[in-house]
């Protein structure tokens, strides 16, 4: 595993890639999976085609996208890149992600033109005629075919070198009436966090975890950090439904479960109806 201070976001997928190449890191609720190195030359590719529509290091990149594979992949381009990353949780709409933009200063906005039937590039357009950011929109609406990201790419020989610097991220508190408050992350205190969790949770590369909740939250990027430095495998689901998402996350063989009350409700609810049987058999952290 890669320790120490210099270790970047990006540093751990490129070792990762090294370490355990062809090992699924990441699956989703179409059945799809990714390696380290899958995510490693997806990442590239992105990164380049990314790179050519202006994004570069230090570029102030927010992004409003579900829990996906697309999603992971736009992290790491944009980790490839040295972009500030700020991650917003899909529910916010024009108050709070015109708050945020016009407080950062957004260069970028990256969403889905259209996704659980709220249309986010018509809202990210309105919000760029008066700011004067670039938009840049994703069809995650169609289903993929097997093994298909739906990204962009572009050939590497243009992509330069990978920034040495710590990376920063901007997260920003959802759920009240006020202004939305922003916090700054680096990819250091990002993965200080992660290495909590996998020496108090004891985390190996046999663990399974799955994350029904908006990857964009700071537990997104700290669970993915932990998978590339443990191997532990994160199963993704775009929606949480109480009564389908226990059954396909049980489909997964999860040893951890969370993360708040309604995700433990909705898990007991599923063990009664599944009757005396373990449905989470082997489940060892809740």
């Amino acid at each position: 595993m890669t320790t120490g201070a210099d270790v970047t976001f990006w540093t751990l997928i490129a070792d990762a890639a090294q370490r355990r190449p062809n090992r699924p890191l990441f699956a989703d609720d179409y059945g799809r999976s990714q390696s380290a190195r899958q995510l490693h030359d997806a990442a590239c590719a992105t990164a380049a085609a990314l790179a050519e529509r202006g994004i570069r290091a230090g570029a102030m990149v927010s992004w409003q996208l579900p829990t996906t594979l697309e999603t992971v992949v736009v992290m790491a381009a944009l980790a490839r890149l040295g972009a500030v990353q700020n991650p917003i949780v899909p529910i916010l709409r024009e108050r709070e992600v015109g708050f945020i933009t016009g407080q950062l200063s957004t260069e970028f906005l990256v969403v889905p033109e259209v996704w659980r039937g709220f249309d986010h590039g018509a809202l990210a357009r309105s919000l760029a005629s008066a700011q004067g950011f670039e938009v840049i929109t994703l069809d995650l609406a169609t289903p993929p075919l097997a093994d298909e990201l739906r990204l962009p790419r572009a050939g590497l020989e243009t992509l330069t070198a990978s920034p040495d610097g710590d990376n920063q991220w901007i997260y920003y508190s959802s759920g009240t009436t006020a202004a939305p408050k922003g916090i700054r992350h680096t990819d250091s205190t990002v993965i200080a966090g992660s290495r909590g969790m996998v020496a108090a949770m004891g985390i190996t590369a046999d663990d399974v975890d799955p994350i029904a909740f908006p990857i964009s939250h700071i537990g997104g990027a700290a669970m993915v950090a932990a998978a590339l430095m443990t191997g532990m495998r994160l199963a993704l689901f775009e929606v949480f439904d109480p009564v389908a998402t226990p059954l396909a996350i049980a489909a997964h063989n999860p040893t951890f479960l969370g993360t708040a009350t309604p995700f433990f409700v909705a898990f007991l609810e599923a063990q009664r109806a599944h009757g005396d049987r373990p449905l989470f058999g082997a489940l060892r952290v809740a």
